[in-house]
């Protein structure tokens, strides 16, 4: 089965990843009231050690998350105004990682990927959001995304212009590394995700003296969009289940005003690949 944009979430968090608020419960009863078909939640995946602590559940508590998925699912088989729901993480890709993310992949439904920390020459785990990047950062940010891409392990890649938060030109380097994902996700099959929180911050000062998006980045998409076989797709990244309709709306108005086709999600081979996949 098909789901249209705005008829599938994949890209939800909620109280567990420790940044974010609402039940799982919360986030079923707002997305069908936002006629939402297809709900998939993604919260940060823990790893041991509980590296990235912050931003993550505690290692021990991913079962617990996926029996609450796991009930969630079986609740809804008896309601009338049924939503089909998923289990996922969001990761962060090291090798490292191969045969643990290959075995949780496993355990649920999907996972999906995106490039929150570097690991710089002199600063293990430098946070992307917090300090402006740097060539050899941005160098560096290109290779884990790729890399990301490269593993077959995720989905969808979100927010692939999240290096924008802390880089401020659309410069010949922002061109060239923006070209090298659009080109690999193409490669790879995997779609790039117009991520939804990233709409719902506030706006900062843009390439030229105006005003932009801190991600999603429209320099970015209009060079996405001129490649005919890249499959684009759009999620809210909800952090709160009263947050949803808006970010929906406000990525159906920035696809809009960049003439954006959104792919397709599909689900009916899930069972078997454990990965959503996706149609133009």
């Amino acid at each position: 089965m098909n789901y249209d944009f705005g008829k599938y979430n994949l890209h939800t968090h909620s109280f567990y990843c420790g940044h974010g608020i609402g039940t799982l419960k919360e986030y079923v009863n707002q997305a069908k009231k936002n006629k939402i078909e297809l709900l998939g939640f993604s919260e940060h995946c823990p790893v041991k050690g509980d590296r990235w602590g912050s931003s993550r559940m505690d290692y021990d508590t991913k079962e617990l998350y996926l029996a609450d998925i796991d009930s969630l699912k079986e609740s809804e088989q008896n309601e009338d105004d049924q939503i089909k729901i998923l289990s996922g993480f969001e990761c962060d890709y090291f090798k490292e990682y191969d045969s643990y993310l290959s075995e949780l992949k496993e355990k649920c439904d999907y996972l999906i990927f995106g490039v929150h920390y570097l690991n710089l020459p002199t600063y293990k785990d430098f946070p992307l959001h917090h300090y402006p990047l740097n060539s050899k950062a941005l160098n560096i940010y290109t290779d884990q995304y790729i890399k990301s891409l490269e593993s077959n392990l995720f989905s969808l890649a979100a927010h692939p212009d999240l290096f924008f938060i802390q880089y401020f030109k659309w410069d010949n380097q922002a061109k060239a590394i923006s070209k090298e994902i659009i080109e690999a996700a193409i490669y790879y099959d995997i779609p790039l995700e117009v991520n939804g929180n990233g709409i719902m911050k506030n706006q900062i000062k843009g390439f030229n003296n105006d005003m932009r998006n801190v991600y999603p980045v429209k320099e970015f998409w209009q060079l996405a969009k001129s490649y005919d076989k890249l499959k684009i797709i759009s999620n809210t990244d909800a952090h709160s289940p009263y947050n949803i309709k808006e970010s929906f709306e406000k990525c159906d108005q920035f696809g809009k005003e960049l003439s954006l086709e959104y792919s397709k999600a599909n689900i009916d081979n899930i069972e078997k690949n454990h990965k959503v996949e996706f149609v133009k």
